[in-house]
């Protein structure tokens, strides 16, 4: 689940160009942080990836997603505020977040709310993506 919320802040922040977000086609490394809500670790993953077309789509991550679909996608300010719902192997997520592009550096926070049967748990992310170069 942690690696595709890397990809779901560039798809979600070249999903915004119409609505005044821009990102710059290239290599990009994001590195999302989040708190094991057990521990209170704090676990940082880093990952890449090519951009290639600032076209993509929230919705074409849902379709990648067979579970999940999206709900909303809106402008406040500066800010895109995005909602999707997914239901795999019988745990329901609602994922949210905030994404800010600033061109070549990015960053948001993400929450995911899973429930599964009576259980609740709450998952809190911040994630900084940075374009390193051009793609090889």
């Amino acid at each position: 689940m942690r690696y595709w919320l890397g990809s779901l802040f560039l798809l979600v922040a070249t999903n915004a160009m119409a609505a005044q977000l821009t990102i710059e086609p290239g290599l990009w490394q994001t590195t999302l942080a989040s708190k094991d809500p057990f521990s209170g670790k704090v676990h940082r993953e880093v990952s890449k990836y090519c951009v290639k077309e600032p076209v993509l789509k929230l919705t074409e991550l849902v379709t990648k997603f067979k579970d999940c679909q999206a709900v909303s996608e809106k402008m406040v300010g500066e800010t895109l505020h995005a909602v999707m719902l997914c239901d795999m192997q019988g745990v329901s997520t609602e994922i949210s977040g905030q994404f800010r592009s600033f061109g070549n550096r990015g960053e948001g926070d993400i929450t995911m709310q899973m429930r599964l049967g009576g259980m609740a748990m709450a998952l809190q992310s911040s994630l900084q993506a940075e374009r390193i170069g051009e793609c090889q």
